[in-house]
């Protein structure tokens, strides 16, 4: 494979020709960023969108996983989008489909329309993010190392991730939250009208049709994720199995997965190939994101709680956390790009690294907790959040791809994002909110039992004021007992992960764009003959 990779200096030929090299370079890097800043619904604008649009909050976030979820699975059918189209239609297409639903988002006050442009939203980054930094794999990794490539490729996308909430608080601030809206459409419009002047209207390969794909097992996977996610979601609100929805939801959840693994195993050209789930490393990784996904479930629910209902900070107040959150996701994406790419250290080490430093949030979190808490003292967990998530998520996705063949190559990163970004994230959300349902009515009553007319403290104070003081102790000795616990188990998964095998991290290349999709054209024409 060796002979067949491009010598010389590197060239894109996708552009005009007085299009300088290095611009080009530069051009197809800011599109991917752009489409990496874009998304079809913005929580950190969701407060005044629930006010403006009436809606619940379970609606608005129901929309935002629509995203992630459009984008999971979308994972296995980017190179035969790649095949198929011209690369300038590919961006000016997924550009103007991006544009569109933010129009669409800003307008409508229907769930089932936020839910649908979030979907296409989140395929549309993909695709375009996908294609721009495809074309970049030789510059990016002159002697195609996917270890070097997917640790630029994960700093680009997850910097710009963090970047696109922080801008939506300082939009939803400052302006309004349609405002990021508008602020996606005028990127949107500038990639498409850069692509249109700079962009060659020229195929570089032979025209691949859309033969042999899996359209049923598509639907059914993305079924299983919404109304998985659904349930999860929205069990609170509706109590659960006594309602109705909740039981349809359940239902419909195990019985799209149940078709799709169905559908996998019987059909000749399977959406997912069954043999990815005999490789022992995606298990693995599969195990160790669930377990992130856990660890990541208490900043969102107790810093939200501890800076809103306790601390009373507002969103201007707490910037400079999102900034430390942003600044930990590039420490540790420069991290991993240095000890994996540079001196190949073992993947057992770094992984080991990422989860002391989300157990190492717990920890510090569960010690500094306390309603006289200043900003600066979220600071330190906060970059232990941003710094551990963001080199789990490169080490674990180069884990779990490491045996995979090249043919299958984007597939086992859509599975793991069924955990990270799909119904995963959602349940472990869930559970979280839960416990702390649970334990605050638990630790009310406990708390309670001692105010009486006896009290001196209870005799003198308002009652108004009493329940207040009740339900804030309350609610920072639950917020205690969930640090303590996850810290606890984030020790034991600790000492679990030492018991790893040393696996180092070697050199594997990447086929070219070429030769990949020879390989994929005969798996498919072997298909077809079978």
């Amino acid at each position: 494979m060796a002979g067949d990779w491009q010598q010389g200096p590197f060239r894109i030929p996708t552009f005009k020709d007085w299009v300088p090299h290095n611009v080009r370079f530069a051009m197809l890097i800011a599109f991917a960023f752009c489409f990496q800043l874009a998304g079809g619904v913005y929580l950190g604008g969701m407060n005044h969108m629930m006010g403006s649009r009436a809606l619940m909050q379970e609606e608005v976030m129901m929309a935002a996983y629509s995203s992630f979820i459009g984008l999971t699975v979308t994972f296995p059918l980017v190179f035969r989008i790649k095949f198929r189209f011209k690369s300038r239609n590919i961006i000016m297409s997924a550009a103007l489909m991006i544009a569109v639903c933010n129009i669409v988002t800003m307008h409508s006050d229907n769930p089932f329309v936020l839910c649908s442009a979030g979907f296409i939203v989140g395929s549309c980054r993909l695709i375009g993010t996908f294609e721009c930094m495809s074309t970049l794999q030789g510059k990016l990794a002159p002697n195609h190392d996917q270890t070097i490539f997917f640790c630029v490729l994960f700093c680009i996308i997850l910097t710009a991730i963090q970047l696109s909430g922080v801008a939506t608080v300082y939009m939803d601030i400052y302006y309004n939250w349609k405002y990021m809206h508008l602020f996606t459409m005028a990127t949107m419009l500038t990639v498409t009208l850069c692509a249109l002047v700079m962009m060659k209207n020229i195929r570089l390969m032979e025209i691949m049709p859309f033969k042999g794909i899996d359209w049923p097992g598509m639907m059914l996977w993305s079924l299983f994720l919404l109304s998985g996610t659904f349930t999860m979601l929205f069990g609170k609100h509706f109590d659960w199995l006594e309602s109705p929805y909740i039981r349809i939801g359940i239902v419909v959840c195990a019985l799209s997965l149940l078709l799709a693994v169905r559908q996998m195993l019987c059909t000749p050209k399977p959406y997912f190939e069954p043999e990815l789930f005999s490789y022992k490393c995606l298990h693995i990784a599969c195990w160790l994101i669930l377990m992130m996904i856990l660890l990541l479930a208490t900043p969102k629910a107790i810093e939200g709680a501890m800076l809103g209902s306790i601390l009373k900070f507002d969103n201007e107040a707490t910037m400079g956390i999102n900034w430390t959150v942003v600044a930990g996701g590039v420490l540790g994406s420069l991290n991993a790009f240095y000890w994996l790419a540079l001196r190949r250290v073992r993947y057992k080490w770094m992984i080991l690294l990422g989860f002391c430093c989300l157990v190492g949030y717990q920890a510090v979190m569960y010690f500094i907790i306390d309603p006289r808490m200043t900003v600066e003292m979220f600071y330190l967990p906060s970059l232990l959040h941003g710094f551990g998530y963001t080199t789990l998520y490169v080490v674990l996705t180069l884990y779990a791809i490491r045996q995979i063949p090249f043919k299958f190559f984007l597939q086992p990163v859509g599975i793991l994002g069924f955990i990270r970004t799909g119904v995963g994230t959602a349940a472990a959300a869930a559970l979280v909110t839960h416990l702390m349902t649970q334990l605050i009515a638990q630790n009310s009553m406990t708390l309670g039992m001692e105010l009486d007319a006896v009290n001196p403290i209870a005799a003198h104070m308002p009652t108004g004021a009493l329940y207040g003081a009740l339900m804030q102790q309350a609610m920072l000795v639950s917020m205690k007992q969930i640090l303590g616990w996850f810290t606890i188990g984030g020790i034991i998964l600790l000492l679990l992960i030492l018991t790893m095998p040393y696996i180092k991290t070697r050199f594997r290349g990447m086929p070219s764009m070429k030769n990949y999709r020879k390989m994929v054209k005969a798996l498919y024409r072997r298909r077809r003959k079978e």
